[in-house]
Protein backbone atom coordinates (compact mmCIF):
# COMPACT_ATOMS: atom_id res chain seq x y z
CA UNK A 1 0.00 0.00 0.00
CA UNK A 2 2.80 2.36 0.92
CA UNK A 3 4.74 1.45 -2.25
CA UNK A 4 1.70 2.14 -4.44
CA UNK A 5 1.16 5.47 -2.72
CA UNK A 6 4.83 6.35 -3.23
CA UNK A 7 4.61 5.42 -6.91
CA UNK A 8 1.48 7.54 -7.21
CA UNK A 9 3.19 10.54 -5.62
CA UNK A 10 6.22 10.16 -7.91
CA UNK A 11 3.99 9.85 -10.97
CA UNK A 12 2.00 12.94 -9.96
CA UNK A 13 5.23 14.88 -9.37
CA UNK A 14 6.56 13.89 -12.80
CA UNK A 15 3.30 14.96 -14.45
CA UNK A 16 3.40 18.30 -12.63
CA UNK A 17 7.04 18.81 -13.61
CA UNK A 18 6.21 18.11 -17.27
CA UNK A 19 3.27 20.52 -17.16
CA UNK A 20 5.36 23.23 -15.50
CA UNK A 21 8.12 22.78 -18.07
CA UNK A 22 5.61 23.04 -20.91
CA UNK A 23 4.01 26.15 -19.41
CA UNK A 24 7.43 27.76 -18.86
CA UNK A 25 8.43 27.06 -22.45
CA UNK A 26 5.19 28.61 -23.69
CA UNK A 27 5.66 31.63 -21.43
CA UNK A 28 9.18 32.16 -22.72
CA UNK A 29 7.87 32.09 -26.27
CA UNK A 30 5.03 34.51 -25.53
CA UNK A 31 6.99 36.87 -23.26
CA UNK A 32 10.43 38.14 -24.27
CA UNK A 33 13.13 38.24 -21.62
CA UNK A 34 12.72 41.09 -19.18
CA UNK A 35 16.30 42.33 -18.71
CA UNK A 36 18.28 43.88 -21.56
CA UNK A 37 21.86 45.18 -21.68
CA UNK A 38 24.01 47.00 -24.21
CA UNK A 39 26.19 50.01 -25.00
CA UNK A 40 25.72 53.51 -26.36
CA UNK A 41 27.80 56.34 -27.83
CA UNK A 42 27.12 59.75 -29.28
CA UNK A 43 28.31 63.20 -30.36
CA UNK A 44 27.32 66.18 -28.19
CA UNK A 45 26.59 69.80 -29.17
CA UNK A 46 26.55 71.83 -25.94
CA UNK A 47 26.31 75.34 -24.50
CA UNK A 48 25.34 77.03 -21.22
CA UNK A 49 22.81 79.53 -19.96
CA UNK A 50 24.85 82.42 -18.62
CA UNK A 51 27.32 83.50 -21.31
CA UNK A 52 24.84 85.40 -23.50
CA UNK A 53 25.40 82.98 -26.39
CA UNK A 54 22.52 81.08 -27.94
CA UNK A 55 22.57 77.79 -29.80
CA UNK A 56 24.94 74.86 -29.41
CA UNK A 57 28.60 75.81 -29.92
CA UNK A 58 30.68 73.33 -27.91
CA UNK A 59 31.29 69.89 -29.43
CA UNK A 60 31.73 66.89 -27.17
CA UNK A 61 30.98 63.20 -26.85
CA UNK A 62 29.62 60.54 -24.55
CA UNK A 63 29.74 56.75 -24.31
CA UNK A 64 28.73 54.11 -21.81
CA UNK A 65 26.67 51.10 -20.84
CA UNK A 66 22.91 50.76 -20.76
CA UNK A 67 20.35 48.41 -19.29
CA UNK A 68 16.63 48.02 -19.30
CA UNK A 69 13.72 46.14 -17.80
CA UNK A 70 10.71 45.59 -20.02
CA UNK A 71 7.35 45.52 -18.23
CA UNK A 72 5.86 44.88 -21.68
CA UNK A 73 6.84 45.49 -25.29
CA UNK A 74 5.66 49.09 -24.79
CA UNK A 75 6.73 50.15 -21.28
CA UNK A 76 10.36 49.98 -20.14
CA UNK A 77 12.55 51.15 -17.28
CA UNK A 78 15.94 52.33 -18.58
CA UNK A 79 19.28 52.78 -16.81
CA UNK A 80 22.39 54.26 -18.43
CA UNK A 81 25.91 54.81 -17.09
CA UNK A 82 27.92 57.23 -19.25
CA UNK A 83 31.11 59.22 -19.49
CA UNK A 84 30.49 62.62 -21.08
CA UNK A 85 32.42 65.64 -22.34
CA UNK A 86 30.60 68.96 -22.92
CA UNK A 87 30.71 72.58 -21.76
CA UNK A 88 30.69 76.14 -23.09
CA UNK A 89 32.25 77.70 -26.18
CA UNK A 90 34.64 80.63 -26.34
CA UNK A 91 32.91 84.01 -26.49
CA UNK A 92 32.41 85.81 -29.78
CA UNK A 93 33.32 89.44 -30.48
CA UNK A 94 29.92 90.78 -29.40
CA UNK A 95 30.00 89.16 -25.94
CA UNK A 96 32.10 90.51 -23.08
CA UNK A 97 31.80 87.38 -20.96
CA UNK A 98 34.22 84.51 -21.57
CA UNK A 99 32.98 81.41 -19.75
CA UNK A 100 34.60 78.90 -22.08
CA UNK A 101 35.23 75.57 -20.37
CA UNK A 102 35.27 71.86 -21.02
CA UNK A 103 33.48 69.67 -18.49
CA UNK A 104 33.86 65.92 -18.11
CA UNK A 105 31.52 63.91 -15.91
CA UNK A 106 30.21 60.48 -15.02
CA UNK A 107 26.46 60.41 -15.66
CA UNK A 108 23.64 58.12 -14.54
CA UNK A 109 20.26 58.20 -16.28
CA UNK A 110 17.12 56.73 -14.69
CA UNK A 111 14.28 56.93 -17.16
CA UNK A 112 10.89 55.72 -18.33
CA UNK A 113 10.83 54.51 -21.92
CA UNK A 114 7.70 54.30 -24.08
CA UNK A 115 7.92 52.28 -27.29
CA UNK A 116 5.35 52.66 -30.03
CA UNK A 117 4.72 52.33 -33.75
CA UNK A 118 4.54 49.31 -36.02
CA UNK A 119 6.62 46.39 -34.84
CA UNK A 120 8.31 43.25 -36.06
CA UNK A 121 8.66 40.29 -33.69
CA UNK A 122 7.42 42.43 -30.80
CA UNK A 123 9.96 45.27 -31.26
CA UNK A 124 8.51 48.76 -31.62
CA UNK A 125 10.00 51.08 -34.25
CA UNK A 126 10.01 54.26 -32.11
CA UNK A 127 11.10 55.02 -28.55
CA UNK A 128 10.43 58.03 -26.31
CA UNK A 129 12.48 58.34 -23.12
CA UNK A 130 12.26 60.79 -20.21
CA UNK A 131 13.85 60.98 -16.77
CA UNK A 132 16.44 62.59 -14.47
CA UNK A 133 20.11 62.41 -15.42
CA UNK A 134 22.64 62.77 -12.60
CA UNK A 135 26.08 64.21 -13.39
CA UNK A 136 29.23 63.91 -11.27
CA UNK A 137 31.86 66.35 -12.53
CA UNK A 138 35.36 64.87 -12.58
CA UNK A 139 37.29 67.60 -14.40
CA UNK A 140 36.91 71.17 -15.67
CA UNK A 141 39.22 72.73 -18.26
CA UNK A 142 38.81 76.50 -18.56
CA UNK A 143 40.64 79.78 -18.06
CA UNK A 144 37.96 81.59 -16.04
CA UNK A 145 35.87 78.56 -15.07
CA UNK A 146 37.56 76.05 -12.79
CA UNK A 147 36.39 73.00 -10.88
CA UNK A 148 36.53 74.91 -7.60
CA UNK A 149 33.94 77.42 -8.83
CA UNK A 150 31.37 74.77 -9.76
CA UNK A 151 29.25 72.36 -7.79
CA UNK A 152 30.58 68.82 -8.00
CA UNK A 153 27.28 67.30 -9.11
CA UNK A 154 23.97 68.29 -10.64
CA UNK A 155 20.72 66.80 -11.92
CA UNK A 156 19.41 67.44 -15.42
CA UNK A 157 16.15 66.79 -17.23
CA UNK A 158 16.61 64.32 -20.08
CA UNK A 159 14.32 63.83 -23.09
CA UNK A 160 14.97 61.53 -26.02
CA UNK A 161 13.57 60.02 -29.19
CA UNK A 162 14.89 56.93 -30.96
CA UNK A 163 14.29 55.00 -34.16
CA UNK A 164 14.85 51.23 -34.23
CA UNK A 165 16.91 50.34 -37.27
CA UNK A 166 16.76 46.69 -36.19
CA UNK A 167 15.83 44.69 -33.11
CA UNK A 168 19.11 45.62 -31.42
CA UNK A 169 20.24 48.88 -33.04
CA UNK A 170 18.73 52.34 -32.32
CA UNK A 171 19.45 55.83 -33.63
CA UNK A 172 19.06 58.33 -30.76
CA UNK A 173 18.41 62.06 -30.51
CA UNK A 174 18.35 63.40 -26.94
CA UNK A 175 18.25 66.75 -25.13
CA UNK A 176 19.66 67.28 -21.62
CA UNK A 177 19.28 70.48 -19.57
CA UNK A 178 20.62 71.07 -16.07
CA UNK A 179 17.98 71.89 -13.46
CA UNK A 180 20.38 73.88 -11.27
CA UNK A 181 22.94 76.66 -11.52
CA UNK A 182 26.40 75.13 -11.21
CA UNK A 183 28.11 78.23 -9.80
CA UNK A 184 28.77 78.07 -6.06
CA UNK A 185 28.97 81.86 -5.90
CA UNK A 186 28.19 84.55 -8.52
CA UNK A 187 31.14 85.74 -10.61
CA UNK A 188 31.97 89.32 -11.49
CA UNK A 189 31.12 88.60 -15.13
CA UNK A 190 28.22 86.16 -14.67
CA UNK A 191 25.92 84.74 -12.02
CA UNK A 192 24.59 81.74 -13.97
CA UNK A 193 26.24 78.61 -15.38
CA UNK A 194 23.63 76.08 -16.52
CA UNK A 195 24.78 73.49 -19.08
CA UNK A 196 22.53 72.00 -21.75
CA UNK A 197 23.29 69.78 -24.74
CA UNK A 198 21.94 67.82 -27.67
CA UNK A 199 23.24 64.32 -28.38
CA UNK A 200 23.09 62.38 -31.64
CA UNK A 201 24.03 58.80 -30.99
CA UNK A 202 23.43 55.08 -31.28
CA UNK A 203 22.39 52.36 -28.85
CA UNK A 204 23.01 48.65 -29.26
CA UNK A 205 21.33 45.95 -27.16
CA UNK A 206 23.09 42.60 -26.84
CA UNK A 207 21.24 39.42 -27.77
CA UNK A 208 17.80 40.90 -28.41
Amino acid sequence: MTRRRTHGIVAAALICACLCHANLADAQKDNPRKFHFGASAGVIAAQIDGDELSGFHKLGYQFGLLGGYSFSDTHWFSLELQYGSYGSKKKNEDVEINLEAGLKSINVLLAYSLRFGDSWDGVKKFRFIVGPKMHRIISVDGSNITKGLLKSQFIAAHLGFSYAVSKSFFLDLTYTHSLTNLLKEPLMTADTYVPYYLTLGVSYYIGK
